[in-house]
């Protein structure tokens, strides 16, 4: 009887809590997409200022650098890396991911599948014309980058803080769970981004083109990616490089130490560093992040 009433307990908490703290987040994101018509971009592409796809011809003739950003990211988060890859040589190409850069409402008609597309476009894109193209990808921009690997014949991927595991969760509920399923009891079709202490370095972020909201649609989408995913690395048999910092307040420490136990590649390792949390191609990191990315493409 003890465990009945545990149990029953739990269920009415896992199916009121998200109700409650959905009517919240349901009046503070209306007022941000109310507010999304003041930011600027530009008039014929609606894309942010900031935001937009990249690409930048380097002298090397044979060898290209795909660079995926990551969810609700834009191509802004890859540029710095993109420059630093390009004054070396190599071309490097970062698209804009359907369904970002422009409005969270676009953002929340896409799922996994769009942006695996996307990724697959500006990849056959590369590939075409280029006969050694790395992927390079960044949060959800490594998981496209798996995917990729799993698919194609890629000269190598660089994962920078791949999303294999969430971080932490709600009480005892782990985050992935309450993101695939208690969010069907939430009063709202978004959830409110915390913008503050995104980095470690003061003013990292500042500038960057991102989404206030988080579509609680493309949430789940994103989360049965990360799934996917974790399917897919055995197919992995390219050279992998993964990098994330110590302090990164997003994704699982456990996620390097899976990606190399399950891909099939025999070059593969894993660099540790700090001063960052998640965006670590902008955050104290970025000098290590873009050596060691860079040390990558040169030596494969």
């Amino acid at each position: 009887m003890k465990k009945l009433s545990i149990l029953f307990a739990l269920v009415f908490f896992a199916s009121t809590l998200p109700g409650c703290l959905g009517m919240v987040e349901g009046m503070r994101s209306r007022r941000l997409l109310a507010e999304e018509h003041e930011y600027l971009r530009d008039e014929e592409t609606g894309i942010l200022k900031g935001a937009e796809p990249f690409r930048i011809d380097g002298a090397d003739t044979r060898k290209a650098v795909l660079l995926i950003h990551g969810f609700s990211g834009t191509p802004y988060d890859m540029r710095g890396l993109g420059e630093h890859l390009a004054a070396h040589g190599y071309t490097v190409y970062a698209p804009l991911l359907k369904g970002n850069g422009t409005s969270a409402r676009d953002l929340a008609a896409t799922g996994w599948r769009d942006w695996l597309e996307s990724a697959e476009t500006a990849y056959g894109e590369l590939s075409a014309k280029y006969e050694t193209v790395y992927v390079v990808g960044h949060s959800m921009g490594g998981d496209l980058a798996i995917k990729l690997a799993a698919e194609h014949e890629t000269a190598g991927v660089v994962l920078l803080a791949p999303c294999i595991f969430y971080k932490g969760g709600y009480g005892p509920i782990p985050k992935e769970f309450a993101v695939r399923w208690l969010t069907y009891f939430m009063a709202t079709d978004y959830i409110v981004k915390e913008m503050r202490n995104q980095t470690c370095e003061p003013a990292a972020a500042d500038g960057r083109p991102t989404y206030r909201l988080y579509p609680i649609t493309a949430l789940r989408s994103f989360v049965e990616l990360m799934g996917r995913t974790r399917a897919a690395l055995p197919g992995v048999s390219e050279p992998v490089l993964v990098i994330q910092s110590m302090d990164d307040d997003l994704v699982s420490d456990d996620g390097p130490a899976y990606v190399l136990e399950h891909v099939s590649s025999t070059d593969r390792r894993a660099v540790w560093v700090d001063c960052a949390k998640h965006l670590v191609t902008l955050d104290g990191s970025k000098d290590e992040v873009y050596r060691e990315t860079l040390e990558f493409v040169e030596g494969h």
